[in-house]
């Protein structure tokens, strides 16, 4: 069976025990979401969060690696700001057709109290050029630490310049980062064999502390889109 079924079965499963969770008196869901729920779902969260850094730096130097000529890494990198520039929209399209048929929260009631909008930090980062500042870490162990992901790029990036340049001279760091970039990738692997599991979890808490609550809202809301969507089209 391949992952993505054994996924959506732990999804599917994690439903039904939720339902069931909160069908029964609170202090049998509060026991099972405190010992097992919640244990399982965080630790699942925070394997993936352990290798998001690491499989991002490595990943990177490899690429700039591959590349070879420096020149190459130019008209790649063009070609990489004009594909995301293009998805960027095509997904913003998409959010706002899908907005427009399902309409989501046009019957919930959202309390907003104790929430606070920082205007200054707003504007700060809509700066352009604050942000083409703050890519440049001037702490590449601080970026790490704090999982920076834009300056970890551009950091990791420089070292696979500077491993190009530097050809035969930098042979221990490729091997380094080429045995790095396997054993993330290998933990990667081993990680995404407990996601039905953790996507077991996590749903089987979030319902059951919820129940048919967070079931019912979505239908008629999936309904009344659909019924007004039919309208539309005839």
């Amino acid at each position: 069976m391949s992952e993505t079924k054994k996924i959506m079965i732990g999804l599917l499963l994690g439903v039904a025990v939720g339902l069931g969770l909160a069908a029964l008196p609170g202090n049998i869901y509060d026991m099972a979401n405190t010992y097992i729920l919640s244990p399982v779902g965080t630790i699942f969260l925070n394997l993936i969060k352990m290798l998001v850094v690491p499989i991002v730096f490595f990943s990177i130097i490899l690429g700039v690696m591959g590349l070879g000529d420096p020149k190459e890494l130019g008209r790649v990198g063009t070609k990489s700001i004009l594909f995301f520039l293009t998805t960027t929209a095509i997904a913003i399209v998409l959010a706002m057709g899908v907005a427009y048929i399902f309409q989501p929260g046009e019957r919930g009631d959202f309390p907003t109290t104790g929430l606070e909008f920082d205007a200054s930090g707003s504007e700060e980062s809509s700066d352009i050029v604050s942000t083409f500042v703050n890519m440049i870490p001037t702490n590449p162990v601080q970026a790490l630490a704090e999982g920076n992901m834009l300056q970890i790029i551009v950091f990791a990036a420089l070292i696979g310049f500077a491993m190009i340049a530097l050809g035969e001279k930098a042979r221990t760091w490729r091997r380094f980062v080429k045995q790095g970039d396997r054993i993330m990738m290998y933990l990667i692997h081993l990680v995404m064999k407990l996601a039905p599991y953790g996507a077991f979890a996590l749903i089987a808490s979030a319902i059951g502390g919820i129940g048919l609550a967070a079931v019912q809202p979505w239908h008629g809301t999936c309904l009344r889109s659909c019924l007004h969507w039919r309208c539309i089209q005839f």
